[in-house]
């Protein structure tokens, strides 16, 4: 028997499959990067945000029919905030005062597991949380890292960077 032919004849069947599997692998590879990219387009609002400091200002109600007015900076690089807080009780002289502290990351409250939450904190009795809505807007929650209940919700907005030196 001559199986020199038979080597051929299996090496010429054999091989084309051989390589056939290989490039359908090798597609498989390629995929998976596109199904992990559009995976992580399904929720673009649970991203953080890329850039390295940013800051948010708006109006807040408080008790006593007074207004806070805050402009928050923050360093996401450095895990530090700077805020000022103007507070405005109605019949009396407005009172500005500013703080900073450690800005802390954390992922899931308990209206949403994919939440994210910046932590705002200063001291271990003065702590302030608000849920990334988006780059756009920051939400204020509880202390229990809940929605305030209300009319509206306290939403800060972005806005441009104030330097040190404008800063009070």
């Amino acid at each position: 028997m001559n199986y020199g032919k038979y080597n051929r004849l299996v090496l010429f069947l054999v091989l084309p499959l051989c390589f056939s599997d290989c490039h359908r692998e090798g597609n498989r590879k390629e995929d998976v990067p596109e199904k992990e990219e559009a995976f992580s387009l399904l929720y673009p609002e649970k991203q953080l945000p890329q850039q390295t400091e940013m800051a948010f200002a708006g109006a807040i109600p408080a008790s006593d029919a007074r207004i806070s007015e805050i402009y928050l900076y923050l360093d996401l690089q450095a895990f530090h905030y700077r805020r000022r807080q103007k507070d405005c009780p109605s019949g009396k002289s407005c009172v500005t005062r500013t703080d900073s502290g450690a800005l802390s990351f954390i992922q899931g409250t308990p209206f949403d597991p994919h939440a994210l939450v910046w932590g705002l904190e200063g001291d271990s009795t003065n702590r302030q949380y608000f849920l990334i809505r988006s780059e756009e807007e920051i939400e204020w929650l509880t202390h229990d890292l809940k929605r305030i209940e209300g009319a509206s919700a306290p939403i800060l907005r972005r806005q441009a960077i104030e330097r040190e030196s404008d800063l009070p």
